[in-house]
């Protein structure tokens, strides 16, 4: 490997690690405004009011799904087809309906609420509507920054190849010259 194509490598490491910090720079940001926003929340909604007694005890789905395609992290988005996979808790709410239905002298049971947290209830403030948009943005600045930690670890891996490859021609031209001088 030549040491033009070294320096590139390098510089193109440097370039990585300056955008992933950056990228860290920007979600630390978001975290702390979002942590604000939670803690305007409950002082304006009432911090009796928030407790752990409060929050809804329905199992959570999860509100992003995470792709991982050749070291890229992306954010599927979701969509509104009924050809997505179905969540376990839908699986179970809709077999518990085909046995009512089989059952008619039993009475329908309500349907259950989307699992979304929502510790403040369904009238949050707004507040805490920012807080939840802020980290929907830090996931995807999580996807950025892991996308680029993988970035990184590759060309370590090609610079580390590199300098061993380095460091065997120069033992090699070592072993000639003391050939050479002898």
């Amino acid at each position: 490997m030549s040491l033009k194509e070294l320096n590139e490598l390098e510089f193109k490491r440097l370039t990585l690690v300056n955008d992933y910090l950056n990228i860290q720079k920007q979600l630390e940001a978001r975290l702390s405004l979002a942590g604000v926003c939670i803690s305007k929340a409950k002082t304006t909604h009432g911090v009796t009011l928030f407790s752990v007694n409060s929050v809804d005890a329905h199992d959570l789905e999860p509100s992003v799904h995470v792709k991982i395609e050749n070291e890229q992290f992306t954010i599927i988005p979701k969509s509104n087809d009924g050809d997505e996979k179905k969540s376990v808790k839908n699986r179970k709410v809709e077999e518990a309906k085909q046995d009512d239905e089989n059952d008619s002298e039993k009475t329908s049971k309500p349907t259950p609420i989307k699992g979304q947290f929502r510790p403040f209830g369904i009238l949050e403030p707004s507040s805490a509507k920012e807080a939840r948009s802020e980290m929907k943005k830090c996931i995807e600045l999580i996807c950025e920054l892991a996308t680029i930690q993988n970035s990184i670890k590759s060309v370590d891996a090609k610079l580390r190849n590199a300098y061993e490859t380095c460091k065997c021609d120069e033992e090699l031209a070592k072993s000639l010259k003391s050939l050479i001088i002898a």
